[in-house]
């Protein structure tokens, strides 16, 4: 952020303050997305960087989601993966839309969820992007059992998220799947 802000070039700040903000996210500091992804939106309304308005905006719905505003959060990442999309960008795609599908089930929208993920899979797939499959199929797997799934499909489903982290080398990953079965299992 210090590089981007001695610069005093705003489309280096806005930039910087949108991966600062994906990187937050990745470390679950809703008070410093929210921060830094308002921010982002400020330098992006104000200098017309429709791609990292976008961003901001997705992320900034997920911090709100997770202050509690599920169903005002829910909104503002529609807004903004709309908006990323019309810019013709559909780089991360598969993050965001992990990231709502999270928050659709975190309010009950399990069925909702399981599209997203549906969605982001078939994204990393045209993409190539495939950073986050694990984590799709970890969330997956999650929203199945909310969803009253038999537990075979369940289990098998966060064993394919643990060997996919293993074979990225994902090791927190690979924790974080492992976990999620023991959580489930009966």
């Amino acid at each position: 952020m210090g590089r981007a802000e001695k610069l005093a070039d705003p489309f280096s700040r806005a930039i910087a303050l949108a991966y600062d903000a994906m990187l937050q996210q990745f470390c679950g500091a809703r008070d410093a997305v929210e921060e830094q992804a308002a921010a982002a939106i400020a330098v992006s309304t104000e200098y017309r960087f429709p791609y990292y308005l976008a961003w901001g905006t997705i992320l900034h719905g997920w911090a709100v989601a997770e202050r509690g505003q599920i169903e005002r959060g829910i909104t503002q990442m529609r807004k903004g993966l709309a908006a990323m999309r019309a810019t013709g960008c559909d780089c991360r795609r598969s993050y965001y839309l992990s990231l709502l599908a999270q928050v659709c089930g975190r309010a009950g929208q399990i069925d909702e969820g399981l599209e997203l993920l549906q969605e982001a899979l078939t994204s990393a797939e045209a993409s190539g992007e495939h950073w986050k499959d694990a984590e799709l199929y970890r969330l997956r797997g999650e929203l199945l059992a909310a969803s009253g799934a038999p537990f075979g499909d369940v289990r098998r489903m966060l064993q394919h998220a643990v060997d996919v982290a293993s074979r990225q080398g994902a090791e927190a990953m690979v924790v974080r799947a492992k976990g999620s079965l023991q959580r489930l299992s009966p």
